[in-house]
């Protein structure tokens, strides 16, 4: 094929020999750069070309580094040749590009040779092979919640007499969890409980099982889990993750939200599980469900306070207002100007007004649709809108870390969405200079206003 390694004859290294010159070593900065894989691959097969018999000019790091790189851009077929051009020439292969090369295969969809490859290394070299030659591999398996592969590697340790680590069964767990296959589920938690004794007090542990056991609806078990933990022991090691799992089977579960606010007391005096945007999310909108005005009143003020001092504080934690709670607190206030009585004389009055709470908009994270669309329609519905000063942009390209960089994707998927979804449609213009960003001039936004324009949801 084109990216191939070649192989070189005896000739060609006895003229190359005859005529030594010179050789560039593979550039360094081919590492770093995703776009430059060609390149340096090309650079390795010319320095493998000009190799004598006893004089190699690639050393072993940046081999190492070209497996690395073809492996980043998913070209598992081109990092397999490069390791056994590598062999051919006497340079040793490490194990971490070994086990690089079958995470890649297996990413491809070919567990089955993965493991075979696996199979192969350690049957070539027993004192080199260990359990981090599967690291990437799950890594790989984690990303696509592959219950069943998983349980292989889980297996083929068991075979060459490796202890799984703990990190096997988390995505396991979490994976079987995620098919809802919960024979599976719950076989591993046992297994995990008996065959490690400090999976009890192991924070990253608990947090696989708990989430895994919420995710297929099991709340009371992590209930469980939550009332045999000792308080202080929890407020010195849990993380956000563990409280918040907790937190969300409090609130499937029981009838009342006591046991859910004292978790959240409880994260506000954690070491390392202090509430962040989801904490706040789950109690406000289960507030919402109950129509308890208050409450979503008082922890939005709870969260100004908390983002007021992180800005003071110069934090780099993000903020805990995010869109689900703008948008859940833009309700709370028309409900309670529509009906006084609900909030009772003692209530905390909130700190600032309507308008404040759409001043945070700006600063608002809109990167999870779902959380963006709730916004929007809340805001459609209370007719927040105000007069388009700017032109819309919309960036249609890719990232630089892509070989498609700059390479305009979703061009005209965006352009159909604006014409078939948007009543009456509009037609976004290309940018004069940048052919990855569309743009929707402030006028045509301020007439399809004018019009009453609506987004219609398929």
């Amino acid at each position: 094929g084109r990216n191939q390694v070649k192989a070189v004859t005896e000739d060609q290294q006895q003229q190359l020999r005859r005529s030594p010159r010179k050789e560039p070593r593979i550039n360094q900065g081919h590492k770093q750069s995703s776009s430059n894989w060609k390149q340096a691959l090309a650079d390795f097969e010319r320095l493998a070309a000009s190799s004598g018999v006893s004089s190699v000019p690639i050393d072993a790091s940046s081999m190492a580094g070209l497996v690395e790189l073809c492996v980043k851009n998913d070209r598992p077929r081109e990092a397999l040749e490069i390791t056994k051009r590598a062999q051919q020439l006497g340079i040793d292969v490490s194990l971490a590009s070994h086990a690089l090369v079958c995470s890649a295969i297996a990413k491809k969809g070919n567990v089955d040779r993965a493991l075979e490859m696996i199979e192969e290394f350690r049957t070539k070299n027993p004192t080199e092979f260990d359990s981090s030659v599967y690291d990437p591999l799950l890594s790989v398996l984690k990303s696509q919640s592959d219950w069943r592969s998983t349980h292989r590697v889980i297996q083929q340790m068991h075979q060459f007499k490796l202890d799984p680590p703990l990190r096997a069964f988390w995505i396991l767990m979490l994976s079987a969890a995620k098919a809802r296959k919960k024979d599976t589920l719950f076989a591993t938690i046992d297994f995990v409980q008996r065959q490690f004794p400090n999976a009890k007090t192991d924070v990253a542990t608990l947090t696989a099982i708990c989430q895994a056991l919420v995710t297929v609806e099991e709340t009371k078990r992590v209930l469980k889990i939550y009332n045999e933990m000792d308080t202080k022991w929890l407020q010195e090691h849990a993380n956000t993750i563990l409280y918040n799992n907790f937190l969300l089977a409090a609130v499937k579960t029981d009838q009342h939200m006591d046991r859910a606010m004292a978790i959240v007391d409880q994260m506000k005096e954690s070491v390392n599980g202090c509430p962040d945007d989801f904490t706040f999310a789950t109690c406000m909108l289960e507030f919402e469900k109950r129509e308890d005005w208050t409450q979503v009143l008082s922890l939005y003020n709870d969260m100004q306070e908390r983002d007021i001092r992180k800005s003071a504080e110069a934090s780099s934690q993000k903020p805990v207002i995010n869109a689900l709670t703008c948008a859940a607190v833009i309700r709370a206030l028309h409900k309670v100007q529509e009906n006084p009585e609900a909030t009772s004389r003692n209530s905390k009055p909130m700190k600032r007004d309507l308008q404040v709470v759409l001043s945070k908009l700006p600063l608002v994270d809109l990167s999870n649709l779902g959380h963006a669309s709730n916004l929007v329609d809340t805001l459609d519905e209370f007719r927040f809108n105000d007069q388009a000063d700017d032109d819309l942009r919309i960036i249609t390209g890719i990232g630089k870390h892509s070989k498609e960089y700059l390479k305009p994707k979703i061009r005209d998927e965006v352009t159909l969405m604006f014409s078939r979804s948007f009543r009456p449609p509009i037609w976004p213009a290309t940018h004069p200079t940048n052919p990855g960003v569309l743009i929707v001039r402030r006028k045509v936004l301020r007439n399809w206003i004018l019009k009453d324009g609506v987004v219609r949801y398929f």
